[in-house]
Order: C-alpha cells, then sequence, then structure tokens
C-alpha cells in the first residue's frame, strides 16, 4: 500500500472512531507509526481528532494589569 494512502486510510479510520488497536490491526501498523501518522497530520496526539474546541472567553474574568 502506497504511504500517503496508509496515512490517508489511517486518519479516516481515526476520524471514524476506531480505536488504534483496530486501526493497528487493519493496516497492519504499530501504535507508534499511528502516533507518528497522526501528529505529522495534526501538529499533537490525540485521541479524538474530531471534537472541535470553542474559545469561551479571549481573557479570564479576573484578570488585571
Amino acid at each position: 500500500m502506497n504511504k500517503v494512502l496508509l496515512e490517508k486510510n489511517v486518519l479516516i479510520d481515526k476520524i471514524n472512531g476506531l480505536s488504534d488497536k483496530e486501526i493497528g490491526e487493519k493496516h497492519n501498523i504499530n501504535l507508534k507509526k499511528i502516533e507518528q501518522i497522526i501528529t505529522k497530520e495534526k501538529g499533537i496526539n490525540v485521541s479524538n481528532i474530531n471534537t472541535p474546541k470553542k474559545i469561551r472567553k479571549s481573557s479570564p474574568p479576573d484578570f488585571q494589569l
């Protein structure tokens, strides 16, 4: 399997909610390789890459200079 295609498929599976173990068994790769692919694409290794984060406040409520 092509390296780019493998990385794309791993990311798709991760977004769809497959566990690292299931992804490893499906694509015959180890956890370290899965982490490298996710870190390369997202900049950080996280277990759930499809959860959006909202900024609630731009500064703490009691912040003073």
